[in-house]
């Protein structure tokens, strides 16, 4: 049975059940997952999924993880970006999520109705779990997934806090129904993938199982990165003048 541990960027994956989590997993991560002041599931990322209309920069700076030591990320295999775009000429590594996950019809639909009708869409996680029930893992273990409940901060690693004006933005277009809905879909299109919390207080946990206990004590132990980890990457000057109509 293949297991993949897909991490949100929501407050609740600091709070990880390690006793919920089997010894063999991948690992999936979203955007600017690096700003993480400890390794809250070590230094590998098999998956990388970001939002396309900041993938040059996100490219670079998972380049920039890699080089410097402070994370392995797979860079031939597990880059996926989530927007439709044309990539070849700029990141031939990159894979799209989005033509990958809409294969199947009923997700297809569902995203293009919500775009087009209401202008909302799904949030990069939640594509992210979409993506690793068609990479075709058995048993998927979320943490970091609280459906953009929390009207102050995006991340638990957002140093300001965010006006409510910006949090009711967030919640328009990523609005909490639209998230269960799409939920339910995946559980009923893949009937025989396990979608399973390892976090006791997400607020997704309405609607997933949590994931049984199977080791005594934690199989796992967040290490706190040092003092020279990377806070922010800015990429070279060059980029912000480029066309970025590709994206």
């Amino acid at each position: 049975m293949s297991s993949i541990l897909v991490v949100g960027n929501g407050d609740s994956f600091i709070e990880i059940d390690y006793r919920r989590l089997p010894k063999e997993h991948k690992v999936m991560r979203f955007n600017e997952f690096y700003k993480e002041d400890k390794y809250y599931v070590g230094k590998k990322v098999d998956y990388f999924l970001g939002y396309s209309r900041s993938l040059d920069e996100n490219y670079y700076s998972v380049r920039l993880l890699n080089t410097s030591g402070e994370y392995e990320v797979d860079m031939l295999n597990g880059i996926y970006a989530t927007v439709l775009f044309e990539p070849n000429k700029h990141f031939p590594t990159v894979k799209l999520a989005t033509h990958l996950i809409q294969q199947n019809v009923a997700i297809a639909e569902f995203r293009c109705f919500y775009e087009y009708y209401y202008e909302q869409y799904l949030p990069t996680g939640m594509q992210g779990i979409a993506l690793a029930a068609t990479l075709g893992f058995n048993n998927i273990y979320l943490a970091g997934f609280d459906l953009f409940l929390n009207p102050v901060v995006s991340h638990p690693f957002d140093e300001e806090k965010h006006s409510e004006e910006s949090f009711l933005q967030v919640h328009k277009r990523h609005p909490q129904d639209m998230q269960i809905e799409f939920l339910s879909l995946l559980q009923k299109e893949f009937p025989n993938t396990k979608f399973l919390s390892i976090c006791e207080n997400s607020a997704i946990n309405q609607y997933v199982k949590m994931a049984p206990i199977i080791h005594s004590e934690p199989c796992y132990i967040a290490e706190l990165k040092g003092e020279n980890r990377l806070k922010s990457i800015n990429v070279p000057e060059c980029v912000k003048d480029k066309n970025r109509m590709f994206l």
